[in-house]
């Protein structure tokens, strides 16, 4: 169990304290581009290795009994699953890992823009329904507009 707190948390600090900006940029400037990603690299998939190997040595608990209805739940949620998982890459989030990229250095400032215009949206369906729940009359309030969020625009 020692081997693996270690090992895990040796794949963390790894990621957590190399992955810094100015970390990177320091190692970058000393050793250049492609050592240090090659050297990065490496070390990740030690460290996965190790925590992986580690966690494989541990002893099986079971939290539960397998049912055979598991099985069935888990087939019928798995395109679900797979359907989130996939629309979170494909969407544009700056804040987030994604296929696509935003294209801006600014995408975190323009997230909480919009974040913030929905928060106007809401509170105008709020005063224009008298609603409380003013999702439920989200609808009245959509307008067309641009950017990753165009329905914020109210």
């Amino acid at each position: 169990m020692i081997e693996s707190a270690v090992a895990f948390a040796t794949f963390l600090a790894l990621h957590s304290v190399l992955a810094l900006p100015a970390v990177r940029a320091e190692i970058i400037r000393r050793t250049g581009r492609p050592i240090y990603f090659a050297v990065y690299s490496a070390l990740s998939l030690t460290a996965l290795a190790w925590v992986f190997s580690s966690a494989l040595s541990l002893d099986y608990v079971p939290l539960w009994d397998l049912q055979p209805w598991g099985a069935t739940i888990t087939f019928v949620l798995i395109p679900a699953g797979l359907f989130l998982v996939l629309a979170g890459l494909f969407s544009q989030n700056p804040l987030s890992v994604s296929v696509r990229s935003t294209g801006s250095s600014d995408a975190p400032t323009r997230s909480a823009a919009a974040l913030l215009s929905l928060e106007r949206c809401l509170e105008a369906c709020r005063r224009v329904t008298g609603a409380d729940r003013s999702g439920a009359f989200l609808g009245q309030c959509q307008t067309a507009g641009e950017g990753p969020y165009p329905w914020v625009n109210c």
